[in-house]
């Protein structure tokens, strides 16, 4: 498990109000606009094959550019961090991000 010991107290103070299942393929994609409205933070799993991931919003990952998640990783993200995430595949086979929703 990764991120800030801080973001996951952080966390587990607030209350899920959604999830969503992302499917990342060969171009770089995020998370549902609607869904993020007054998102305070996310935990996110990864399942399937291997992908790269952004969330400093300057650019999309790229196969060889980005934070490396495998499968069964746990990300915390901050409100910030998940509407600025963007992830891709490295690979031929296409991961999944499962993500919780918390406000």
């Amino acid at each position: 498990m990764h991120g800030s010991l801080a973001l996951q107290a952080q966390i587990s103070g607030l209350n899920p109000y959604d999830y969503e299942e992302l499917d990342i393929g060969a171009a770089a994609v995020g998370f549902s606009t609607a869904k993020l409205d007054g998102c305070k933070a996310m935990w996110v799993r990864f399942s399937g094959g291997e992908v790269r991931f952004r969330v400093d919003g300057q650019a999309d990952p790229t196969a060889a550019v980005g934070n490396l998640a495998f499968d069964g990783d746990r990300e915390p993200l901050s409100g910030a961090e998940a509407k600025q995430f963007k992830a891709i595949r490295t690979g031929s086979t296409n991961g999944k991000a499962h993500a919780t929703y918390y406000k």
